[in-house]
């Protein structure tokens, strides 16, 4: 019988789409491990944490509050705040202080600490405190929340081991950094995993699911190519991608050389995501609008259709065909 962690989701690239695989798992009750890579400023988790923070450290932030408010921290619904916040003048903070809001004592109790507490320190003290803010966190936004929360709390700790331990400092080091989780992608944990093809290298499930097979990489390329002038010693520019117009000018040798490469790299990363599956494979995407419907001939759903075709394979005749 197929378990969560039977299933491996690749994507070509991680964007969007993964996230809201993710997302709809969660909603259906699915396990799922999440993206096998991500900005650690990206999860909903950190966002409410740091708005915590921020709130902390400037209280008349409206925007820090507000978002503070309707976290699962404290808990308000977007009415609740629409109605609190309406005020003639003056910040949020004083505002709710003047009418005697019931989020006044947590948001009181946070600004508290603020002054005494190390980034660790008061980020525990959150999760884990009178707030009891880790279980509200997983609870609304689902054991996903864990890894993110965890890995800010190490970044809180190996931030106190290279800077003076105030609150401040560590916003500006944390907003200055790109942080990333990087998840075991070998050990599913009984959970569907959803990663890039790249990542996928060396792993393989007996169902593997190509979620995003329709992409164009003609209309995938970069919009920076690096170009090397004659007589430079071959060091390399950074120029904007001649639009068709355009065409006719040195960098067109370099702007063709980036585009084989990028297409050879697109064909070997299908070969890596369509040699995961060690039982059955399933190649879905969605054509973008421009397309009409209608897959791009360079996209891996049309090769492998053009492949199936060639060999004779009805639709829904083998496994690995494709979906109708």
């Amino acid at each position: 019988m197929l378990q969560a962690g039977d299933v491996m989701v690749l994507v070509k690239r991680r964007g969007d789409l993964a996230s809201l695989i993710v997302a709809r798992l969660y909603a259906e009750g699915v396990p799922v491990a999440g993206v096998d890579r991500l900005r650690l400023d990206a999860p909903l988790a950190v966002q409410d944490l740091l708005a915590a923070i921020r709130f902390a450290l400037q209280p008349d932030d409206d925007l820090s509050l507000a978002n503070l408010l309707v976290s699962p921290l404290i808990g308000w619904t977007q009415e609740q705040l629409l109605a609190g916040a309406l005020r003639d003048g003056g910040s949020l903070w004083r505002h709710l202080r003047r009418t005697d809001s019931g989020a006044v004592e947590p948001l009181s109790r946070i600004l508290r600490r603020a002054d005494f507490a190390t980034p660790y320190r008061f980020l525990e003290e959150l999760l884990s405190g009178e707030l009891d803010g880790r279980r509200k966190l997983i609870a609304r936004l689902g054991e996903e929340a864990r890894d993110p929360i965890d890995e800010l709390l190490n970044a809180a700790l190996s931030f106190e081991h290279v800077a003076t331990s105030s609150l401040q400092r560590f916003v500006e080091w944390f907003d200055r950094g790109e942080v990333e989780i990087k998840r075991d992608a070998g050990a599913s944990g009984g959970a569907v995993r959803v990663m890039t093809a790249h990542g996928s290298k060396g792993l393989q499930a007996p169902l593997v699911l190509l979620a995003d097979a329709a992409i164009d990489p003609a209309n995938s390329r970069r919009d920076i190519v690096a170009w090397s002038p004659e007589g430079h010693d071959g060091a390399s520019f950074p120029v904007f991608r001649p639009r068709s117009g355009e065409r006719g000018t040195p960098v067109d040798d370099a702007v063709a050389a980036i585009d084989r490469r990028e297409l050879e790299e697109h064909w070997r990363l299908f070969y890596v995501a369509a040699t995961r599956a060690e039982e059955r494979l399933v190649i879905a995407g969605a054509p973008s609008a421009r397309c009409q419907g209608v897959p791009p001939p360079l996209s891996w759903y049309s090769a492998a259709a053009a492949a199936f075709d060639a060999l004779g394979v009805a639709q829904g005749r083998a496994s690995g065909s494709l979906p109708a």
